[in-house]
């Protein structure tokens, strides 16, 4: 099925609504937006936050913005956006002089209490619970997969050329899908892969707009396999580049005038829609994985 899908990244504790109302006002009418929350953020600006990679004590709980609380659920009710999970804290550490991303440094203990933690805190939050966990900086490794998977949750990221999945035949045969369908078309592989435990879907980043080209042509091939198309973004990103808030727009445009249905990433990934008024779409936080419901 033809999805269209907007993931935006890094919605935090810092993050206002009047900029999401802002940047995605004209939009939330035409194409749900999932948003990728922070569970609980470093003490920094939320601009230099993920690049400043300083691990700071002390948290900012996403929770105490209740005006940006009210504000999701607002737009959940009207079933105008998502909630995803976007690891917990979005630390960075240095590892023998390189800055590894939340989801490769941490050990796999903490992983797993963690996701599965920050799944719970958003449903606390916003009454849905999350279906889909997004690796900050889309860096995950193996113990990061299989701590998605046992939180029930399904993954928004690409498979990366390194093996970094559990070794099962299921697992080999995607690995090959996978890379044999890049290697013959240039590009990556654009529908659902199923791992068993968790689903996997590609998203094309829209982090400039100078991709807006690369972008559009990837589009264009997945309508023309009627394959889903999950663009990403960050909110502060399309309001410091009014180029870049354009790119998105025309892409929204042009996806729309492909024959795209608006989705949310769930949906996109699960290859459904929700029915509509449902105040918890989502099944409980101890629900039996996605793939036994569909």
């Amino acid at each position: 099925m033809k999805y269209l899908a907007i993931r935006d990244d890094d919605l935090c504790f810092f993050t206002k609504p009047a900029e999401l109302e802002a940047l995605y006002g004209p939009i939330f009418s035409r194409v749900p937006v999932s948003f990728a929350c922070v569970s609980k953020t470093v003490p920094e600006h939320k601009k230099i936050i993920f690049f400043s990679r300083t691990a700071a004590p002390g948290y900012y709980p996403l929770g105490d913005n209740q005006p940006l609380v009210d504000y999701v659920r607002s737009l959940i009710h009207k079933r105008q956006c998502d909630v995803m999970v976007h690891g917990y804290t979005h630390e960075y550490r240095q590892i023998k002089g390189v800055w590894q991303a939340e989801c490769i440094w941490k050990p796999a203990d903490q992983l797993t209490e963690e996701v599965a933690a920050g799944r719970d805190y958003l449903t606390s939050l916003f009454g849905v619970c999350p279906r889909v966990f997004v690796p900050p900086s889309n860096s995950i490794g193996k113990a990061g997969v299989e701590a998605t998977a046992a939180a029930g949750l399904d993954l928004s990221a690409l498979l990366s050329l390194r093996p970094n999945r559990s070794l099962t035949k299921q697992f080999a045969a995607n690995y090959k899908q996978c890379w044999t369908y890049r290697l013959t078309h240039g590009r990556p592989y654009p529908f659902t892969l199923d791992f068993g435990t968790h689903r996997e879907l590609v998203a094309y980043a829209l982090y400039t707009s100078g991709a807006f080209d690369k972008v559009m042509a990837c589009l264009r091939a997945c309508a023309k396999e009627d394959a889903p198309f999950v663009v990403t973004t960050h909110y502060w990103q399309l309001a410091e580049d009014e180029g870049l808030h354009s790119a998105l727009l025309r892409v929204i445009d042009a996806a729309l005038d492909l024959g795209y249905l608006p989705a949310t990433v769930a949906e996109a990934i699960g290859g459904r829609r929700y029915p509509p008024n449902i105040p918890n779409i989502h099944n409980s936080p101890d629900r039996v994985h996605a793939n036994s419901a569909h």
